[in-house]
C-alpha cells in the first residue's frame, strides 16, 4: 500500500493499491511540502511548494474571485429588494413584506 498524488489534479489518496495508479499520472509516496495544498505544484515527479511570487498569484486570484462573488451577491440582494418594493407598491405585500390576503 502506498500514498499517491495525481500529477494533474493534485488529488491525494492514502493507502492505495499502487499498481492501480500508473506512474505517468501519479506520484507514488510523494513527499509533501509543509504548506497549504493550494500552494503545491508538481515539478517532474515531486510535489514542491510554490515560490512567493506564485503564492501571491494564487492569493490574488482568490481575492478577485471573492470580490466577484461579493459583487454578484450585492446585485442579487438589490434585485430582491427592488422586487419586494415593487410588490408592496402593487399592493401584493404589506409594509413588512408579508403577503396581503
Amino acid at each position: 500500500m502506498a500514498n499517491v498524488i495525481n500529477k494533474t489534479t493534485l488529488e491525494y489518496k492514502k493507502s492505495v493499491n499502487t499498481p492501480d495508479y500508473p506512474v505517468g499520472d501519479w506520484i507514488i509516496n510523494p513527499i509533501l511540502p509543509k504548506c497549504e495544498k493550494k500552494y503545491w505544484k508538481i515539478t517532474g515527479n515531486q510535489v514542491k511548494e510554490m515560490t512567493a511570487t506564485e503564492k501571491k498569484a494564487v492569493d490574488d486570484a482568490e481575492i478577485e474571485a471573492q470580490k466577484e462573488i461579493t459583487k454578484e451577491n450585492y446585485i442579487e440582494q438589490e434585485k430582491r429588494e427592488l422586487a419586494i418594493e415593487s410588490l408592496k407598491t402593487k399592493g401584493i405585500l404589506d409594509s413588512k413584506g408579508d403577503l396581503i390576503e
